[in-house]
């Protein structure tokens, strides 16, 4: 489970991807990718040293858009390529959310969790049609 900044919690990336129809596109991020990138561009964004070691300094100028420039084209493929895989917990209907339970705690598989999900497909969307 991931909370979200917002004190929100959500289903985790591989749950919400089962549950999605075949071939749906998700993202699923590299988290130690993305840390790694926030500690190499902060040191451009928040800077100490001579001007002439940093600011005024070609090679130092170069590597930050080098650096920006991979960051950005990582975050740029993930966002086009795929959807965010974001299912808020308290929006979840009853059912699913019980299936994210008993996955969560190891008490189902993924296999399993998508079989009954696939159960309760006509029941959900009859539902949903009706509100």
């Amino acid at each position: 489970m991931v909370s979200t900044e917002s004190g929100g919690k959500t289903v985790d990336v591989d749950f919400s991807k089962a549950m999605m129809p075949p071939n749906f596109p998700i993202t699923k991020w590299d988290n130690k990718k993305l840390n790694s990138y926030h500690g190499r561009v902060s040191q451009y964004l928040h800077w100490s040293g001579g001007l002439d070691i940093t600011v005024q300094s070609e090679k130092w100028f170069q590597r930050g858009v080098d650096l920006v420039g991979e960051v950005a084209n990582y975050m740029w493929n993930g966002l086009t390529a795929g959807n965010t895989a974001v299912m808020n917990l308290e929006r979840l209907e009853p059912e699913m959310l019980e299936l994210w339970e008993l996955f969560s705690t190891g008490e189902i598989s993924l296999e399993t969790a998508v079989l009954r999900a696939e159960i309760l497909e006509p029941l959900l969307l009859a539902r949903f049609n009706n509100r």
